[in-house]
C-alpha cells in the first residue's frame, strides 16, 4: 500500500477494506517507520489469547484482511460478520461456517526479540520481524549501563521435543513424530462439518492424546475423552491434557465399558484406527456408544491399502458415500454391518 498511500495513507488503507479505525492505526504505524501489521499486536504487555480473526487474517487467512487497531477491535468483529453474511448469501455455505469456525480456534501469537509466532492447532507461522515492542526515546543521552553476563540458554532435549510432537508414533501405525502430528491435523481439518454438530467425542487408542488436544485447540467446547491400553501412553495422554479430559487404561472393550458408564447417554463422535481394535467386537462396543464413527488412516494402514476405501473394503467396512476421505472416514450408519 506504501505507493498509492503516498499522499493520504487513511483514505488509501480504507479503499482496501480498512475500518476507519484501523486505517488511522496503520498509518500511524507507517509513519512511525513500521512494517510489521502484527507487530504492535504481538508486543502487547498482556498475555491473553488473540482472537483468531484477529491474528490469522492479517496472514491472508480468514474473513479479515487488514490489521485490526487493537486485538479486541469492534469494527474488524463487524467487518468479519459482514463478509460471513455475504459469503452465504453468496452460496457459499459451508465454507463460511469453517470460516466461522475458525473465530473458536485457540490461537497462541508472540513476538520476542525479533521472532513472531502464531500457533494453532493445525499450524505454526514464524517470521523474522524487524519490530518489536516501542521504547521512549529519551530526552538526553542515558548513561550507558553495566555489562551483564548474558542469560544462559537451555537447549531443548529430544525428550522436550518428542512430548511436544507426540510420542508412541510407532506403536500408533506413523513414520515419524512429525508424521503422525501432521496426520492428526489433517484428521481435524477434514472432519471440521462433524466436529461443528458435536458437543463429545473420543479417540479410542488416543496414545499421549495428541488427537485430542488438536481436537481442543480447535474446538474448545468439545467434552473429550480417550481410552488407551498402554499405560505409560495413558499416563502420557492425562498430563497433556488436564483432568478435563478423562483418559481410560485398559484393553478396549474395559475401556468402552467403563466409558459407557462415565457418559450414559452416548458419545457423538468416536475417532479410531481399525487395525489397533484387535477384533471385531472393540467395533461393535464402539458403534453402541457413539453415533458416529471416524476412521483414521495411519502411515502403515495407508501404505498397506493405498487409500481409504481398500482400507475399509480389506475389513469388511463400509464408509459414508460422497465423503472425501483421504486420510480419514466416516462409516456407514448402518451398525448391521459390523456384526
Amino acid at each position: 500500500m506504501a505507493d498509492p498511500a503516498a499522499e493520504d495513507v487513511v483514505k488509501t488503507a480504507i479503499r482496501f477494506g480498512y475500518p476507519a479505525c484501523c486505517a488511522e492505526s496503520w498509518a500511524n504505524h507507517l509513519r512511525r517507520g513500521g512494517s510489521d501489521s502484527l507487530a504492535s499486536l504481538l508486543a502487547r504487555e498482556d498475555n491473553a489469547a488473540m482472537p483468531a480473526h484477529t491474528a490469522l487474517g492479517v496472514l491472508g487467512l480468514g474473513p479479515v484482511r487488514h490489521a485490526p487497531c487493537s486485538a479486541g477491535c469492534v469494527a474488524t468483529r463487524d467487518r468479519s460478520r459482514a463478509f460471513l453474511d455475504l459469503g452465504r448469501q453468496l452460496g457459499f455455505i459451508e465454507e463460511m461456517s469453517w470460516l466461522e469456525e475458525i473465530a473458536c480456534w485457540t490461537v497462541n501469537a508472540s513476538l520476542v526479540n525479533g521472532i513472531a509466532e502464531i500457533t494453532t492447532a493445525a499450524f505454526r507461522c514464524t517470521w523474522l520481524s524487524d519490530e518489536g515492542p516501542s521504547q521512549p526515546r529519551p530526552a538526553a543521552p542515558a548513561p550507558r549501563p553495566e555489562k551483564r553476563k548474558a542469560a544462559a540458554i537451555t537447549a531443548a532435549g529430544s525428550a522436550d521435543i518428542l512430548a511436544e510432537l507426540g510420542i508412541g508414533f510407532e506403536s500408533a501405525g506413523f513414520a515419524s513424530p512429525f508424521a503422525m502430528r501432521s496426520r492428526f491435523s489433517a484428521v481435524v481439518w477434514e472432519q471440521t462439518a462433524a466436529l461443528r454438530r458435536a458437543t463429545t467425542a473420543v479417540h479410542v487408542g488416543c496414545g499421549d492424546g495428541l488427537l485430542l488436544q488438536l481436537l481442543a485447540q480447535t474446538k474448545p467446547k468439545l467434552k473429550l475423552y480417550g481410552t488407551e491400553e498402554d499405560t505409560a501412553l495413558a499416563e502420557a495422554a492425562r498430563q497433556r491434557l488436564g483432568a478435563s479430559s478423562p483418559v481410560l487404561a485398559g484393553a478396549s472393550i474395559e475401556a468402552l465399558a467403563a466409558l459407557s458408564r462415565l457418559v450414559p447417554g452416548g458419545i457423538d463422535i468416536a475417532f479410531v484406527d481399525p487395525e489397533r481394535l484387535g477384533d471385531r467386537d472393540a467395533l461393535v462396543a464402539i458403534s453402541a456408544i457413539a453415533r458416529s464413527i471416524i476412521v483414521i488412516g495411519t502411515d502403515r494402514s495407508l501404505h498397506r491399502f493405498r487409500d481409504m476405501d481398500n482400507l475399509a473394503a480389506t475389513m469388511g467396512l463400509a464408509l459414508l458415500p460422497g465423503r472425501a476421505a483421504r486420510v480419514s472416514a466416516t462409516l456407514s450408519p448402518a451398525m448391521d454391518r459390523l456384526h
